[in-house]
């Protein structure tokens, strides 16, 4: 990266030199820890060398156990619900700059599927969705967390690989189905076999390969 030559002096030698740093991205010993290391130039003699640590802060942080999951409103709240899944709030997690915030106004304007295969793994969805197939949302190899803040209709074929977290879930229709996990703050109703299959691989992805990079607390030298 190099500062635009307009902002430099401009002497009659060559006594200048542009700024310029150069980020690298080395790996570590800790499975979801790399380390960012940057060098920068302003001169022949003035450079300067800073790293730090970054952490895999994970989209999915603790993967469920089972197909389906309901909040017993007698002894958890919706928001330690939300926490326990995810180990932040709904705010936070919702707020990260890899997570597509979408309004589902119909399932036509709804872009869930176009959003996964622009390679978003995590989506958030203000309000109610009714998402209508036939389609596919995620994949084996790239699963998704859906968390819908309303009411969830996943119906006529639509197949979801992922974990799917919502107000209230529906599943209808023939072929569609939830392969992976689902969690609602309320009721489920869908079909007792098919409509939510228990994937554990594609849960374990999602805490391992999906989620924000974040710094390693005290991890920040610089030299």
């Amino acid at each position: 990266c190099r500062c635009d030559d307009q902002a430099l002096p401009q002497p009659d030698d060559d006594s200048v030199i542009a700024p310029r740093f150069d980020l690298t991205f080395e790996s570590t010993t800790r499975p979801g820890i790399l380390r960012v290391v940057s060098n920068a130039t302003a001169g022949a003699d003035v450079g300067a060398r800073t790293e730090s640590l970054l952490a895999l802060y994970p989209g999915l942080m603790r993967p469920p156990t089972r197909a389906v999951t309901l909040r017993d409103a007698d002894i958890q709240s919706a928001d330690a619900f939300f926490t326990a899944r995810f180990g932040t709030d709904r705010s936070s997690w919702r707020d990260q700059p890899v997570v597509a915030r979408l309004i589902c106004r119909d399932d036509r304007a709804c872009l869930v599927a176009e959003s996964a295969q622009e390679g978003h793994d995590l989506i958030w969805v203000d309000g109610d969705a009714t998402l209508s197939g036939p389609i596919d949302i995620g994949t084996d190899q790239r699963p998704v967390v859906l968390v819908v803040t309303g009411a969830l209709q996943l119906t006529n074929g639509v197949v979801l690989r992922g974990l799917v977290y919502a107000g209230s879930a529906t599943v209808s229709g023939l072929d569609t189905r939830v392969q992976g996990a689902l969690q609602s703050e309320s009721t489920y109703a869908g079909p007792s076999i098919g409509g939510v299959q228990f994937d554990a691989a594609a849960l374990n992805a999602l805490a391992r390969r999906a989620g924000s990079f974040v710094r390693v607390p005290g991890s920040w030298r610089d030299f």
